[in-house]
């Protein structure tokens, strides 16, 4: 045990607090189908948000790992970027809804550019399914905060095929709310829903997954748990005695 008056401990000066950005790769994302209960993409290249020119309902569901952050994070702002390969219809708004069930990412890669859902494989994320064929959702197309922790209006993609957009949803106070949840409690991590206003059809958006060779990015900026000069952190008086032999 080393030992240090009182004093000196409460006069010792904390090292100044520098934030750190991280740019986090999607741990899983996927697409559930409305009126396909029992399809899924989780190894597809693209997922998609958005009501179809048919009327049906699309939406996404993305996952990241904040498990390397170190003990103590105090996250200060999260923003998300996509690249968009294909849409249709006017402008739809996007929501990221905070999933509140665990889901899994199967291996499903359908067919048609995916927009012909094929039957899910173990383990994929369904309409009906949180991981198919054993674990569904409480309510049919995902459990999720309805409210949205963020939203983006996502114009038509660039006209030439090939072309990828990207768009960034920017930080907001919900946003750095969630990760902050995520990172304090890691078994409450389910990640978010991408959610159109689902109002019209074709109004669809077909986004890269973690697959392609665009992926998705999360930037995270946090601020480390403010650590004493001697390596010790902020209110960690383990090892120290506060009286003075």
């Amino acid at each position: 045990m080393r030992l240090i008056p009182l004093v000196m401990l409460l006069t010792l000066a904390a090292l100044p607090a520098a934030a750190d950005t991280v740019v986090l790769p999607a741990a899983a994302d996927t697409t559930i189908y409305e009126h396909f209960d029992d399809s899924g993409n989780g190894g597809g290249e693209w997922f998609f948000a958005g009501v179809t020119n048919t009327g049906v309902v699309r939406r996404a569901l993305i996952r990241f790992d904040f498990s390397g952050l170190p003990p103590g994070t105090q996250i200060q702002s999260v923003s998300l970027q996509l690249g968009l390969s294909r849409g249709q219809g006017s402008n739809p708004t996007v929501g990221m809804h905070k999933i509140t069930q665990e889901w899994t990412e199967g291996g499903r890669n359908s067919d048609d550019q995916e927009g012909a859902p094929g039957l899910a494989l173990a383990g994929d994320a369904t309409w009906r399914f949180r991981s198919f064929p054993t674990l569904e959702w409480t309510n049919l197309g995902g459990d999720f905060v309805p409210t949205a922790s963020a939203t983006l209006t996502v114009p038509s993609p660039h006209p030439t095929p090939g072309v990828i957009t990207n768009h960034t949803w920017a930080s907001t106070a919900a946003l750095v709310a969630d990760v902050q949840g995520w990172v304090n409690a890691p078994g409450t991590n389910f990640g978010w829903m991408l959610k159109s206003t689902e109002v019209t059809g074709r109004r669809s958006r077909r986004f890269n997954s973690r697959t392609n060779i665009e992926p998705p990015q999360l930037t995270v900026t946090f601020l480390a748990a403010p650590m004493f000069a001697d390596g010790f952190e902020s209110g960690d008086t383990s090892g120290w005695s506060l009286t003075q032999n």
